[in-house]
């Protein structure tokens, strides 16, 4: 008998998943305030429990769902409430994880290594994602890969072929790949957004002879994992993603020899949701059947297709006037004269007389009462939409919101509670605004302090419905230009044959920029609150992965915002250093976090020395001086070591800035002579005791 494959799955092993529960975006907001991101129902269904489901019908026996501690309570309740909590703990377990510290991915994967609880090959898969793709045959090439590999691959990663305007493609999730067309080596990483050119690293074309590059593939969230995996991201706590992890690894290989596959997909369907254009994609796409066997029917039993494409249930009523197009799920009651187009309708919903619904999801209970037109909306649990309103443009109404009546609502997020100031729990404003929202409306805007100065342009609603929904037009943006625009291009560009990196013409602020702006909200906010270094460096790096920052630009732009703070609006040396003194917790303790090795205290001190150059041309001459007490505070401190500051005072060209630091600069290299000296008579002493 021909001995047995080595890649193929022991009889005894046990077959591991992690699912990550939380989005760590605020595109789903404020939906993800009132309900975890996992139990946001897809046609009724949570998407955890297709998660599950996936990986039950694929012979995974452990799974790990790691969430947020807020929302730890809700997933543990639906776990020990369905149907996934009564098989044998040897046939199918489900394990939720929850810590309050979770900020990104990486932190959930660093947790699973402090845990251990992985012993071998694992798959990681996101809450999103939704596929009928055999698992355990892509297990099997995770494991080929790593025989292939001599046991150096890391992570195989699972593609999906796409067009560039495929409607199932993320704007957040176009790459480019440039990989080993034989055996699927991943040579190079790019996910820049909307960035038209590239640039390949020469040694990669020089090293490996033929390369493909593609940039018709898309990520399914599909991750399969070695057990080393978790112990990189715990060594390297810049890793945030899975994207960071495959750029160190890449850029690293040469050294450590270890390598990432791709794993392209095409005889299945995968997609992840990211967003809530992609969410309502995805849901059409569900209810087409494209996603066999997963289908509503098979979980909702008494939810039938019906001839004319669309899916009704025992308790669903429609009016015989009333038309319902393909690929809409109705659960409720639709009153005469209405249209719904690819729409959802929850149980015990009501669509009243001629109200129109297209690409909309009704949650539970809700009323949409006569004359309403909806279109590409989320419409949460037991909200009531009033008569003759109009709600357009990715509206998001949180459970138990009223709006109208006679109201037209474009692109607004709304929650039925007031907003909070966040930190101590005041009502900003309590009460509803009915001349926006109706004489009825039981509604308060949720917006996001990016868009809290109140000026919106054109544009700029443009890219916030980018963001949330996708384009206008309903198709999402892919990061590739249109042939019309291509040419457009061409006429006033000739470099064609250059490989660089555009900026997004969508963006009106660099996200560096950006990223200062929120680091010295967070900072000033915790200065003056007393706020824990602690707390305030998960801010900072939730903004750091946010905006795509290295960790060079966060302790560049760290320490500017720390010392603009300082310097207040009266640019005196007595502001400053009463500032400082307030913030010195802060400012020790973020700063000595970000600089545990010589070359980022380099990058700091360098930092110091521009900040203070770019301050002496309009201010007072006190202030100038204070550059003495910032060095020598964080010399004292350990923060920044005295080899560092030496280093940098040589070349700093500063004269007029560096003339008060002369004491300072003196005190440091007599202290670093004494230290010589020292060292010396002990080797002397050492030298004399071995003679005798």
């Amino acid at each position: 008998m021909a001995p047995r494959d080595k890649t193929d799955i022991k009889a005894n092993e046990v077959l591991q998943a992690v699912v990550l529960a939380e989005t760590f975006s605020p595109k789903f907001q404020p939906l993800t305030e009132m309900m975890p991101f996992a139990l946001l129902p897809l046609l009724g269904r949570p998407l955890l429990d297709y998660n599950l489901d996936l990986l039950y019908s694929n012979g995974f026996q452990e799974v790990y769902v790691f969430c947020h501690s807020r929302n730890a309570d809700r997933v543990k309740e639906f776990v020990r409430t369905s149907k996934w909590s009564s098989f044998p703990p040897t046939r199918f377990v489900v394990n939720v994880i929850s810590a309050e510290n979770y900020v990104a991915p990486g932190d959930m994967i660093r947790d699973l290594d402090g845990k251990a609880y992985i012993r071998e090959n694992f798959l990681l898969i996101e809450a999103g994602v939704i596929t009928n793709t055999d698992l355990r045959q892509l297990m099997e090439a995770h494991k080929n890969n790593q025989v292939i590999s001599n046991d150096k691959n890391l992570m195989t990663i699972t593609v999906r072929k796409m067009a560039p305007d495929h409607l199932t493609r993320s704007p957040d999730e176009h790459f480019a790949l440039v990989l080993d067309p034989s055996c699927k080596i991943l040579y190079a990483h790019f996910n820049e957004h909307l960035n038209k050119n590239m640039s390949i690293p020469l040694k990669v074309s020089l090293a490996n002879g033929r390369v493909s590059i593609r940039a018709d593939l898309a990520q399914t969230k599909l991750v399969f994992c070695s057990k080393h995996v978790p112990a990189i991201f715990s060594d390297n706590f810049d890793y945030q993603h899975t994207n960071d992890f495959v750029k160190g690894i890449i850029e690293h290989e040469d050294i450590m020899g270890n390598s990432i596959y791709i794993h392209e997909v095409t005889e299945s369907y995968a997609a992840c949701i990211t967003n809530m254009t992609l969410y309502s994609r995805i849901a059409i796409d569900v209810a087409k059947r494209w996603t066999y066997p997963y289908t509503i029917d098979m979980y909702i039993r008494d939810c039938h297709p019906q001839r004319g494409g669309y899916y009704v249930s025992s308790a669903g009523r429609i009016h015989p006037s009333a038309h319902v197009g393909q690929f809409s799920v109705v659960l409720g009651q639709v009153a005469d004269g209405a249209r719904i187009t690819k729409s959802f309708v929850g149980e015990g919903s009501s669509v009243g007389k001629n109200v129109c619904l297209d690409e909309v999801t009704l949650g539970k209970n809700v009323r949409i009462e006569e004359g309403c037109k909806l279109t590409k909306c989320f419409v949460a649990d037991d909200c009531v939409v009033f008569k003759d309103s109009t709600l357009l443009a990715g509206c998001i109404l949180s459970p138990g919101v009223k709006v109208g009546p006679n109201v037209d609502l474009k692109q607004l997020r709304l929650q039925s509670v007031p907003l909070e100031d966040g930190l101590s729990g005041d009502v900003v404003d309590g009460v509803p605004d009915a001349a926006k929202f109706g004489k009825s409306c039981l509604a308060f805007e949720y917006t996001e302090d990016e868009d809290s100065d109140g000026d919106s342009d054109e544009s700029d609603d443009l890219v916030l419905i980018e963001e949330r929904w996708g384009t206008e037009d309903g198709k999402l943006s892919d990061g590739f230009c249109s042939q019309e625009e291509d040419n457009d291009d061409d006429e006033d560009d000739n470099d064609d044959d250059v490989l660089d990196g555009g900026e997004s013409p969508l963006l009106s602020l660099d996200d560096t920029d950006l990223f200062f702006k929120e680091v010295v909200e967070s900072l000033q906010r915790g200065i003056e609150e007393n706020i824990k270094p602690a707390n305030l460096i998960l801010e900072i790096n939730s903004s750091k992965h946010a905006y795509n920052v290295t960790i060079t630009d966060v302790i560049e732009l760290t320490t500017r915002a720390l010392l603009t703070i300082c310097v207040g609006e009266k640019k005196t040396g007595a502001q400053f250093m009463a500032v400082f003194r307030k913030g010195s917790t802060q400012i020790y303790g973020i700063l000595k976090n970000y600089m545990k090795k010589e070359d980022s205290q380099r990058v700091c001190v360098e930092e110091i020395g521009r900040f203070y150059t770019s301050l002496r041309a309009n201010c007072d001459e006190s202030l100038i001086k204070t550059i003495q007490n910032v060095l020598n505070f964080l010399y004292q401190r350990d923060v920044i070591s005295e080899d560092v500051v030496l280093e940098w005072f040589e070349d700093y060209e500063d004269k007029e800035t560096a003339a008060h630091l002369k004491q300072f600069i003196e005190w440091l290299q007599q202290d670093s002579s004494e230290e010589g000296d020292t060292d010396d008579s002990s080797e002397n002493d050492d030298g004399d005791e071995e003679s005798n």
